[in-house]
């Protein structure tokens, strides 16, 4: 009798660790363009088209799907296939409360660990969305603005805080990117980075807390999108 040689478990977990990479980077690519409106609401995803433009095989791509149901950015109808979900006023709203409530909860421990390299590193990035700003290049400086906001979670020491915010966001950001092509808005928003900083830096908790609240709050503005 043939004596079928077993597979390194080295090998086994190598290609297991190799298929989860791939389809962490097909849920990733897969997120960024239903965020960024480049697959909008409503719009069917082609499984064979997806694949073809990926590179990749059905498997990794169904596993990122099943997370991006699980996140609420897509669709499953066995009958029908998957669709793009439409941008919901409640889970807008929600997002919305959770980023509230969890980063303005972080001022006063961001103060109390305020640190010149962390200074350094905000005033950076304000100068970088500068940069990005005038270059009309609205993807670069939301990346940016993200940055801007998950390093102050760093500076208090908790990260964990804004991985939680940034899990729970992607639908407030599908509303807050449709407003990033008006050069004002964008103008504003890095006026408040400047004041939530300089509040920071003075370790003034009270007046960050509410330059942090109002910043925040802008994105309300584009609630009128889901009307249209």
């Amino acid at each position: 009798m043939d004596v079928v040689a077993e597979e390194p478990v080295s090998e086994i977990s190598r290609r297991e660790g190799s298929a989860e990479l791939l389809s962490e980077r097909v849920y990733a690519r897969l997120k960024r363009e239903i965020v960024f409106g480049r697959l909008p609401p409503n719009a069917k995803i082609v499984e064979r088209e997806i694949c073809e433009q990926f590179a990749v095989s059905r498997t990794p791509l169904r596993e990122a799907l099943l997370r991006l149901a699980a996140d609420g950015l897509v669709i499953v109808k066995p009958q029908s296939g998957t669709l793009v979900a439409p941008i919901t006023l409640s889970r807008v709203m929600a997002a919305q409360f959770i980023r509230e409530r969890l980063e303005c909860g972080l001022v006063r421990r961001v103060t109390d660990c305020w640190n010149r390299a962390g200074h350094a590193t905000l005033l950076e990035n304000i100068a970088a969305q500068k940069v990005a700003a005038e270059c009309n290049d609205f993807e670069g400086f939301h990346d940016l603005d993200e940055a801007f906001h998950g390093h102050m979670s760093i500076i208090a020491g908790l990260p964990d805080v804004w991985t939680t915010i940034a899990a729970s966001k992607p639908h407030l950001d599908r509303i807050r990117i449709e407003s990033l092509d008006r050069r004002k808005h964008i103008h504003d928003l890095i006026l408040d980075h400047s004041d939530i900083v300089a509040a920071l830096a003075d370790r003034d908790v009270s007046r960050a807390k509410r330059r942090l609240r109002a910043h925040l709050r802008q994105v309300l503005r584009s609630l009128e999108y889901l009307n249209q």
